[in-house]
């Protein structure tokens, strides 16, 4: 028996020591040159409890990607309840993107179905959600304005994100064709503008969260629909001054 009890304890030990502390997950999965998001800094907390299960990225990509093809539907109801409801999901599927983020660098599992797979829901989520908001505040307001600024929305968030993916096709670009670095002028121009527009998908996120539970989502319409648009074209006018001028 006592063999056996020194075998369990010398067992447990050996776990306890293959368990990684929160500190050593937080130095591991931190991205380079990018500050960490509310979402990041408390999923560090709870990444420790599956790294020495089976569990992998892509099944809790899946997980919360399901939810989310849910969520736009509590916006059929035009209901400020269902749209707590809504808010406080989206705060949970925004943790658990930034939990599976931990999960893959840590395990060090990345491909390019993992970043499709975790970029699909998100798309949908946003895009069927603001077409949504916007016929809600039309019902409201009984103003085809809102019906204009959905169209707007959705059209200017898609070039956003259509670019944004261009751009590694201009990379690629311009390693053949072996073209000049950007202008130092113009890129400190875009990232002030990047800042100063909130062209992060963290803060869109935070801006849909905080127009849900005050109630007002035109606030999140009208503003990230500029946003977007003054994005994709800046954007495209920067990827062209540095890619092929």
């Amino acid at each position: 028996m006592d063999k056996d009890t020194n075998k369990i304890h010398r067992k447990l030990s050996e776990q306890r020591k293959e368990n990684p502390s929160v500190k050593k997950v937080r130095k591991t999965c931190t991205k380079k040159n990018k500050p960490d998001n509310i979402a990041r800094k408390l999923s560090f907390y709870f990444t420790p409890l599956v790294l020495n299960t089976n569990i992998t990225p892509n099944e809790i990509t899946l997980f919360w990607g399901i939810i989310s093809f849910f969520i736009p539907l509590l916006f059929i109801f035009n209901n400020y309840y269902m749209n707590i409801i809504a808010a406080f999901l989206i705060a949970f599927i925004f943790f658990m993107d930034s939990f599976d983020g931990n999960v893959a660098r840590y395990k060090k599992i990345f491909s390019p179905k993992a970043e499709l797979l975790d970029n699909i829901p998100f798309w949908f989520l946003i895009i069927v959600s603001g077409t949504l908001l916007s016929w809600n505040s039309y019902i409201n307001h009984n103003h085809i304005i809102y019906l204009i600024l959905g169209m707007s929305f959705v059209i200017n968030y898609s070039l956003s994100e259509l670019l944004v993916y261009n751009g590694m096709v201009m990379k690629a670009l311009k390693k053949e064709k072996g073209t000049k670095t950007a202008d130092p002028t113009s890129h400190k121009k875009y990232m002030f503008l990047k800042k100063l527009l909130l062209w992060n998908p963290n803060y869109m996120v935070y801006g849909l969260i905080i127009a849900l539970l005050i109630n007002i989502p035109e606030i999140f319409l009208w503003f990230f629909s500029f946003s977007f648009f003054i994005h994709w074209l800046t954007k495209y006018l920067y990827d062209i001054k540095s890619y092929f001028i």
